[in-house]
């Protein structure tokens, strides 16, 4: 029962976005796709922060191609942020993204932090050191405990789901796979909405140090599928 005027104080739930902006992502019009599927999700993370209303919701995005750079650092709140559209050239410097994550990880996460929640979204293969990034984030205690999303976009031979399935390591979900820019839109908008509510709702299941999901149900099925990578 609440206590007249006692304020309970809000925990932050980091949101980070990791986006590849290599330059295969120019093809077919991917990187138009993540552009507008990023924008179209801020109107449902915004009502779904706003219905949970003990958690502070901040986000954060990083952009790699060639190199990894913070597109959002420090976090900033949901009402705040804002898109400004991204290009598409270079190589898949994903380890790079995941290290910039850590380091936010291991020096600026508040001790009464929700789970963070991170999104990948990826076309291709990393060409730097993946797997040396991806043992450090495992091994950190927020990288361990946080809800980790993977989405493949384009065609199922060019994305490297071997990796995107580490990067989930642990989860009791799959990576989803995005074959145009309608499923694009629509997984973009669930890791956004839902899976922040799951997060600070406190309705994840705790095993070890590991965070779960239950991954929904959404159709492969669209009667217009809009751009195909």
């Amino acid at each position: 029962m609440p206590v007249p005027g006692l304020e309970i104080a809000k925990r932050q739930l980091n949101f980070y976005y990791l986006l590849d902006t290599s330059g295969s992502m120019s093809m077919n019009g991917r990187i138009q796709a993540l552009n507008q599927s990023v924008r179209q999700s801020i109107p449902g993370m915004s009502e779904a922060a706003s219905s949970q209303p003990n958690a502070m919701l901040k986000v954060h995005a990083i952009e790699f191609s060639t190199s990894a750079r913070w597109l959002t650092h420090p976090g900033v709140d949901v009402d705040s942020f804002t898109w400004q559209d991204l290009s598409a050239n270079g190589a898949t410097s994903m380890g790079k993204a995941i290290d910039l994550l850590c380091d936010d990880l291991e020096n600026n996460m508040a001790t009464r932090s929700l789970p963070p929640v991170i999104v990948l979204v990826s076309d291709g293969h990393p060409t730097d050191n993946f797997d040396t990034s991806l043992k450090r984030l495992m091994s950190s205690p927020w990288g361990a405990k946080s809800v980790r999303i993977a989405i493949g976009m384009g065609p199922d031979s060019e994305i490297d789901w071997g990796v995107m399935e580490r990067f989930m390591f642990n989860m009791e979900i799959k990576p989803l796979h995005a074959h145009n820019s309608t499923q694009l839109a629509n997984y973009i908008s669930w890791a956004s909405t839902v899976a922040v509510s799951v997060s600070s709702s406190g309705a994840t299941t705790q095993q070890g140090n590991s965070t779960y999901i239950p991954m929904p149900e959404i159709s492969q099925t669209v009667l217009d599928p809009g751009t195909v990578f």
